[in-house]
């Protein structure tokens, strides 16, 4: 079995309605997905030690989403249609 490749099988992880866990730590990938809104059940997302910077629109339907791990100087650009995260 070879290992995932988010770029290429993310359409695939988030066809997965009951995946609530999802650890991109590490990931040479500069921003998530558009499809990573699909996820509704996603309650915890690694992200540090990653290259992302940017968080998709579709970032704001992870209602679900209690933890999002990120490293402290890790800075990202929320853009303008992103509600405030509580």
């Amino acid at each position: 079995s070879s290992p995932i490749n988010l770029a290429r099988d993310f359409e695939t992880l988030a066809s997965l309605p009951m995946l609530r866990v999802l650890n991109i730590r590490g990931e040479h990938i500069n921003t998530l997905p558009a499809g990573i809104g699909r996820i509704k059940n996603l309650e915890y997302l690694e992200l540090s030690d990653s290259e992302i910077k940017t968080l998709p629109v579709e970032f704001a339907n992870l209602k679900s989403l209690q933890v999002l791990y990120v490293n402290n100087d890790q800075h990202f650009d929320l853009g303008a249609n992103l509600p405030i995260l509580s």
